[in-house]
């Protein structure tokens, strides 16, 4: 069997040791051809759902990603990402804490361009 890439590792990580035997779901929905759109469908400890975006640690969503996960969130729903363990346990509820929403300035400028000024 093929080596996982980092962010198919950090991915199962979640599932396997976090989400299972919390009894959370975790759908991963990658390659569904829908450019930029979350891959992974995750429950929260509180109730409802959160569509994440897994990436590479270190590594940011690029401007399209940006752009469905504010598309989605500006629909009611809760979308976000993250890069590590940690950031997935926070987005979940499993530990205390939360997530700050900002849009670095080149997302906000192509939500901007396509929504209008007053979009973020």
């Amino acid at each position: 069997m093929a080596r996982r890439q980092p962010e198919g590792a950090l991915k199962d990580e979640c599932r396997d040791d976090h989400a299972r035997p919390n009894d959370l779901i975790f759908w991963q929905v990658e390659g569904k051809s829908v450019n930029g759109f979350p891959d992974t469908v995750a429950e929260k400890v509180s109730g409802g759902i959160i569509l994440l975006e897994f990436k590479v640690p270190g590594k940011k969503p690029n401007a399209q990603q940006y752009l469905r996960i504010w598309e989605l969130r500006n629909a009611g729903q809760e979308a976000w990402w993250c890069d590590s363990v940690a950031g997935y346990r926070k987005l979940v509820r499993l530990d205390e804490g939360g997530y700050k929403v900002a849009y670095p300035e080149f997302a906000a400028r192509l939500i901007r361009k396509k929504y209008g000024e007053d979009a973020v």
